[in-house]
Parts: C-alpha cells; structure tokens; sequence
C-alpha cells in the first residue's frame, strides 16, 4: 500500500511523502526526492524524522553536548531531562577531566601536622 500525501510545499521542494507498509503494523513515511540523489533523499527523510520527534516531544529537548571540545547536539529523551552528554566517550572525558583536576588540587594542598598548628 502506497498513500501519497501531497502539499504545495512539498511539491515546491520536489519531495513526496508517501505512507508505505502493507500491514498496519509496518506502516511508515517515505520521502522521496524527485531528481536527487541518495544522498539528497536520505537528508529529506533524517529532517522529516527529527521535524517529527521535536513537534512530539519538544524543542527543549534539544541539546548541546556539554563536553568541553565538543558541540554535538542530541536528542534528549530521558525522563527528568537530565541527559548532558552527546555519549558516553564525552561524559567519560569530562568525568575523567575533573577528577584528575580535584587529585591535583588535593596533591599540591599539604594540611597543616599536629606539630606545625598556630595557637
């Protein structure tokens, strides 16, 4: 089964939207970009797909990595919105990054010895 949902816009842009699936279960949009490459289609449907996601779920749930080199933005879709990091490698350097930064600082602060307090 192939529906066609056809709109100016999407006529103005030379992609088609279809609702392809032959079950209702397996039902999906396809984007199809009359004259294009792959490559050119590909891009239409990831943009179709995250259109979709933000008007579901909301545009604060976009995010920027919150690693120090890195400006990836992702998707949040945990619970409590609490997602910071882009993936693991990134929550893992910063992670890394801080504590090596907190051993420093706890190596070079020398406590003051029972014989050497001021009265």
């Amino acid at each position: 089964m192939v529906r066609t949902l056809s709109r100016p816009s999407t006529a103005r842009f030379g992609t088609r939207l279809s609702i392809v699936g032959t079950a209702r279960e397996n039902r999906h949009l396809r984007v199809d970009a009359r004259g294009s490459s792959a490559a050119d289609e590909f891009l239409a449907g990831a943009v179709l797909g995250l259109s979709l996601w933000l008007c579901q779920h909301g545009v604060d749930r976009l995010s920027v990595c919150a690693g120090q080199h890195c400006g990836t933005m992702f998707l949040d879709a945990t619970t409590g919105r609490v997602r910071r990091f882009c993936g693991k490698r990134c929550a893992t350097r910063t992670h890394v990054q801080k504590h090596r930064a907190r051993l420093a600082h706890t190596r070079s602060y020398t406590p003051l010895t029972e014989g050497s307090r001021s009265r």
